[in-house]
């Protein structure tokens, strides 16, 4: 299949998810992620880092409103130059896509309320989870929430989240999913905040 028929038929999927429904959220732990999507108030600003194509930062577009700022964060130009056009396509005037390194987000100083990181942790390198969070931190305001989304087990979620610690976040809540059978699953969302 040629990329532009993968991005066309991409781009109609989205069509039923901009703005009106949480797309995917199946795959992320409720009820506490959308307990956060919720708090989102109409002119916040809010970064979706290691976006990929995007289903988190239109649902992120919608919450904020036309006063409000979504960053589209990712170290893949390919992925954002198809959030770019979406944003064009559905006139998401709001949205602004930032490529970033590994270790470092490139957001501006004490900009966001609140920072995503969806399926992000897991895939970080050891060598550079340090000054990535501490990017991370720098980006919140005061008392700005980092929403840690996972699904799946690694061993560098836990030292990269004790690193967060160090640096200044305080966790404030952590919720695991359970399977229908009541075991605990991999799938957990944990909320930090910028002290």
């Amino acid at each position: 299949m040629s990329l532009l028929l993968s991005l066309i038929l991409a781009l109609k999927l989205l069509d039923n998810y901009c703005h009106t429904s949480y797309p995917r959220l199946a795959f992320y732990p409720p009820p506490l992620t959308n307990e956060y999507l919720d708090r989102i108030k109409e002119g916040a600003v809010v970064a979706d880092v290691g976006c990929g194509i995007g289903y988190l930062t239109y649902i992120l577009s919608g919450k904020v409103g036309d006063t409000g700022k979504v960053y589209a964060v990712d170290i893949n130009e390919s992925v954002l130059h198809f959030v770019d056009v979406v944003k064009k396509k559905e006139g998401l005037k709001n949205i602004t896509t930032i490529k970033s390194k590994p270790d470092d987000i490139c957001l501006p100083p004490n900009s966001c309320d609140q920072i995503w990181l969806v399926g992000t942790i897991h895939i970080l390198d050891s060598k550079i989870n340090y000054s990535f969070i501490n990017s991370c931190y720098s980006a919140l305001k005061k008392n700005g929430f980092l929403i840690v989304v996972e699904w799946r087990l690694s061993s560098i979620i836990e030292p990269t989240m004790e690193i967060a610690r160090k640096i200044g976040f305080r966790r404030i809540e952590k919720e695991t999913e359970f399977d229908p059978l009541g075991r605990e699953t991999d799938r957990y969302v944990e909320i930090y905040q910028k002290k």
